[in-house]
């Protein structure tokens, strides 16, 4: 029996190279496959993406951040009440996501979010999360911060400054607002910036979006992987991807 896919036995209902309007498992799924390579599940966001682009987490809504809770929030509570202020609150935008205490009572602590319907500016939303309320909350003092899940509403990395993380690579061209795995270890076919050397490092570039580039040879922090079969500039090579986190 030829077996190279699932190292670890999972089932998912949605293959590697296929892409759908509906989700079929949970944001940022983990796909480890015995040839060393591993996908994580992933929602698009409002563009369409192409085959092979390395990606990023969404640009946090900074009015969505250091947000004040509205109303008693006691240990043992499920749901969190926040203020709207700046840019409204979609349902389920932040569905999979986290919202963690920034400052005040309760600080530290991250919660993931279950569901939210939506809430206009100049009202409250009141996030349902999956874990009790650990420490106490209070409006005089606390202050939550919402997020995104890392693979939720995934763009192509920008070709300037970074505005979130790195998330991984596409295997394929991705519709809007469709769900797919993105690749984030092993063997993938990456859009190439500048010379490329077998063996070396590479970064996300700043000249191409979604394209990685030679590391500098005096600094690899954001390293996404090593060249593994190189290719011209401006097409297509392969790389032994270890994106940060996976």
């Amino acid at each position: 029996m030829t077996v190279y896919r699932d190292m670890n036995a999972k089932l998912y209902a949605q293959d590697i190279l296929v892409e759908s309007s509906t989700q079929t498992a949970p944001l940022g799924a983990r796909w480890d496959f015995n040839d060393g390579r591993s996908f994580v599940y992933c929602r698009n966001g409002a563009v369409a993406l192409a085959a092979g682009s390395l990606l990023q987490a969404a640009v946090p809504q900074i009015n969505h951040l250091n947000r004040t809770v509205v109303g008693v929030h006691p240990v043992g509570a499920t749901t969190i009440t926040i203020s709207v202020v700046g840019t409204a609150i979609a349902a389920g935008e932040y569905n999979e996501g986290f919202l963690h205490v920034n400052a005040g009572a309760g600080r530290g602590y991250t919660y993931k979010v279950l569901q939210h319907p939506a809430a206009a500016v100049g009202t409250t939303c009141a996030i349902e999360i999956y874990d009790a309320i650990m420490v106490a909350l209070d409006v005089a003092t606390s202050r939550c911060s919402l997020t995104k899940h890392p693979c939720g509403d995934v763009i192509t990395y920008p070709a300037v400054a970074a505005t979130s993380i790195p998330i991984g690579v596409t295997p394929r061209v991705v519709t809007p607002s469709f769900f797919f795995w993105a690749q984030v270890r092993g063997v993938c076919t990456v859009l190439a910036s500048g010379i490329l050397v077998i063996g070396n490092d590479v970064i996300p570039a700043t000249a191409v979006p979604g394209a990685v580039a030679p590391a500098p040879a005096t600094d690899i922090v954001g390293a996404v992987g090593r060249v593994f079969r190189v290719n011209a500039d401006t097409e297509h090579a392969l790389i032994n991807l270890a994106i940060p986190g996976y």
